[in-house]
Order: C-alpha cells, then sequence, then structure tokens
C-alpha cells in the first residue's frame, strides 16, 4: 500500500494532514481547530526551544513527520530529538527522546492508546498527554521496555483559590515539575496553560 502525500493540496489555504498508523490512514483535525490547542502545543514548543539552545538536542513543533516505521508516521505536537542522525529534511526517522500530545476529541483514544504503546514499542524515552480541557499532563518514562506514569501535573485552581488555600494543602499542589529524561528543564504549567 503506497502512502498517500502527507499534506492533500486541496487548492485553498489550508491543507489536510493524515497520520498513519499500523498502515491505517487517519484525517487529523485542522491545525487551527482550537485557540487552545495551538496555544498549548506552541508554549510547549517554546519551552523546549529554550531548553536546547546551546545543546545537541532540538526542538520540533507539530509541523515536523514523525517515522517510526514505514507504516508509522504522524505529526507530534512537539518533540524533543538528541540524536541528529534521525534529523533529515522535513521529517524525524527514528524515536525522539521525548514527544508531547495534546489531547483533542477527534485523537484521545489514538494519543491514549494505539501512540502510546507504538512509542513504548520504539523506545521513546518519555511520552507526554496534556489535556487542555483539565489543565493537566501525565508524563510517562520508559522503565524496561514499558511506560510508567511518573507523575500527573495540574493547575486546577484558580489564582484567588490558591491565595485562600491552608499551607498544608498549597504544598500539594504542584504546578512546577522537571522532565525526568532531562532533569535540567523545569516546567512551569503557568506557561503552558496560559489563561486569557
Amino acid at each position: 500500500m503506497s502512502e498517500p502525500a502527507a499534506n492533500l493540496n486541496l487548492g485553498i489555504s489550508e491543507k489536510i494532514r493524515i497520520e498513519m498508523l499500523d498502515g491505517k490512514i487517519y484525517n487529523m483535525a485542522p491545525p487551527n481547530n482550537t485557540t487552545v490547542h495551538v496555544d498549548t502545543s506552541g508554549n510547549i514548543y517554546l519551552i523546549f526551544r529554550r531548553f536546547v539552545d546551546g545543546k545537541k538536542c532540538r526542538a520540533f513543533p507539530d509541523s515536523m513527520k514523525l517515522e517510526l516505521s514505514k507504516k508509522d508516521k504522524f505529526y507530534p505536537d512537539a518533540m524533543i530529538v538528541c540524536d541528529p542522525s534521525k534529523i533529515k529534511p522535513g521529517i524525524i526517522k527514528g524515536a525522539p527522546d521525548l514527544v508531547v500530545e495534546v489531547l483533542s476529541k477527534s485523537s484521545v483514544n489514538r494519543d491514549r492508546v494505539k501512540k502510546f504503546n507504538l512509542y513504548e514499542q520504539h523506545g521513546i524515552k518519555e511520552y507526554w498527554l496534556v489535556d487542555t480541557n483539565s489543565e493537566l499532563i501525565e508524563v510517562y518514562v520508559l522503565t524496561n521496555g514499558k511506560y510508567s506514569l511518573y507523575g500527573s501535573f495540574t493547575t486546577p485552581f484558580e489564582e484567588w483559590q490558591l491565595e485562600d488555600m491552608p499551607p498544608d494543602e498549597l504544598a500539594e499542589v504542584v504546578s512546577v515539575f522537571t522532565s525526568p529524561t532531562f532533569p535540567e528543564m523545569t516546567i512551569n504549567l503557568e506557561e503552558i496553560f496560559i489563561k486569557y
């Protein structure tokens, strides 16, 4: 089965992007389907971009295609790749070090099950699932060939709620964390889930 073009030119400014998982084709939601999704993935990419500045690793946004096999090609919302031999013109061939998927209604099953399993099988060290509705990031780390939950990080409270919270409860609210793969990279959820 030959792969269709990664972008189908419709003769208009929008292009339909597709993903292939285990040889099956899926239409992706248009890239500008929601402002929150676009802002969230863009904010994560910017954090990654700042972090890799001056390092051998590179950060990539949601426009970079990832090929894990001839039957598995898609566009993660953000990636960090530290092996330069995997970086080809317009595509990453092989497992990145860190991959992020921002959940949407049309992709939640693929991201939580199919991509989760593929990323695990291909040895991607760290996988983030980002839920913009609940402002939650689940971070999975590869240990002995299997993903385990490193942590769930959320900002479920408004600023006024935090101001009135007792110190012992406030200590349990985790809105800043470090990547298990890149422990020198600190993530502040307030930079990802920006309130307008």
